[in-house]
């Protein structure tokens, strides 16, 4: 699983290109965020996107064990 770290690049963002979102879970389905955290990513203190990385991975894995049900 990729894990994503802040860089010293301020314009970091788990974006990769391929925003959809997801009608269920209402994340996208490449980067995991909800659609308020992909429009205010660039207002985002550090600390708040650390935050928004670390919810990030908790969903990727409560996503993964769901789908192994």
């Amino acid at each position: 699983m990729k894990e994503f770290q802040m860089q010293e690049n301020h314009n970091f963002s788990p974006c990769d290109g391929n925003c959809q979102i997801d009608s269920l879970t209402n994340y996208c389905v490449s980067c995991f965020r909800t659609i308020n955290e992909i429009i205010n990513w660039i207002t985002y203190s550090e600390k708040e996107k650390e935050e928004v990385l670390k919810k990030i991975e908790n969903r990727k894995e409560l996503l993964k064990k769901n789908s192994n049900k």
